[in-house]
């Protein structure tokens, strides 16, 4: 009987634990884990990804890609690597990628790229400097 009522709390807080894991808490670990090394330019509808010397465009849906892999990383992180189908799904993840665009931490302007005629393909810091 004692078994049964420990198995029972197991389930319970494997529960509990998935439902705390919303798709806002997703996207900051998104842009937390991706902050230094990803930029969003909404008007063009694009991810740019510093590779050590410049910003790339990406054609790839490396945003989503990326997502994804936190998504999973999550999964496996918090429950044990059991799937959790409301993670793991599509929808979940696009809009992982979606709200990380607007994160400021990714979110950049057109006016901000190249914004110093000397340093070509930079984006400027809303601090005023120009970060590369």
């Amino acid at each position: 009987m004692a078994d049964d009522k420990i198995i029972a709390l197991a389930a319970y807080q494997d529960d509990e634990k998935q439902q705390e894991i919303t798709e806002d808490a997703l996207a900051l670990r998104f842009s937390e884990r991706h902050a230094d090394e990803l930029r969003y330019i909404a008007v063009k509808g694009e991810w740019r990804k510093w590779s050590g010397n410049r910003w790339h465009p990406d054609a790839t849906l490396l945003g989503f890609d990326l997502a994804r892999q936190c998504c999973r990383d999550v999964a496996a992180e918090l429950c044990n690597g059991k799937p959790l189908k409301h993670i793991l799904n599509a929808k979940t993840i696009a809009a992982v990628e979606r709200m990380a665009k607007a994160d400021r931490r990714h979110a950049t302007t057109i006016d901000q790229w190249d914004a110093n005629d000397l340093d070509f393909n930079a984006a400027e810091n809303p601090d005023g400097y120009v970060q590369p």
